[in-house]
């Protein structure tokens, strides 16, 4: 729970909390989280609870950032932040979806559903570590195109927008690097 909101709390409040826990930290609740989950059996109904979460969180992340950016002047991340308890919130909402979708008999014989699945576990890692810069490209060309007047987005499209182009793009980065023999062994 500290891992979680203390460093959050900081960001929101900008009071410095008295301590410091570096970024292994924080995302060790996500592991446990996993490890609990992963074990549990998700039925129908803890499936919809898990939907319910997700959007929940999906809710507090799109609206919070919104009114706080709008409050701050600028894009504020806080309700962006990995250990949010709005990014906890979407995490075991969609753990707990995709966990029951999984152990449906029809997706889970399915090939064409276990060879996408399979590309995009393989190459989880991988966006994971280039989505930083991916995102940096994409603000940089985002705020050249808002500067020359070409486009100028809400808030509400924005963040959904550049999340899903974060995504497809370090995913299909990722799917090149892996095809390349000399890089093969070394693209997470």
């Amino acid at each position: 729970i500290a891992a979680v909101l203390l460093p959050w709390m900081t960001l929101l409040l900008q009071v410095q909390v008295g301590l410091y826990l570096d970024m292994m930290a924080g995302f060790s609740g996500f592991l446990v989280l996993g490890r609990l989950l992963g074990t549990a059996k998700v039925t129908w109904t803890w499936a919809l609870v898990g939907l319910v979460l997700y959007a929940a969180g999906s809710a507090v992340t799109l609206f919070g950032t919104y009114q706080w950016s709008v409050w701050k002047g600028t894009l504020e991340e806080v309700f962006l932040l990995n250990q949010a308890p709005n990014a906890v919130l979407q995490s075991v909402g969609a753990f707990l979806a995709l966990r029951y979708l999984a152990s449906l008999p029809r997706l889970a014989n399915s090939e064409r559903i276990c060879r996408w699945a399979r590309e995009v576990s393989l190459a989880c890692f991988g966006i994971y570590l280039s989505h930083a810069a991916g995102l940096e490209v994409v603000n940089k060309v985002y705020r050249l195109l808002r500067e020359r007047g070409v486009v100028d987005l809400n808030y509400l499209f924005l963040i959904p927008l550049k999340t899903l182009v974060v995504f497809v793009g370090c995913f299909i980065g990722v799917a090149i690097l892996r095809r390349i023999p000399i890089l093969r062994q070394i693209v997470p």
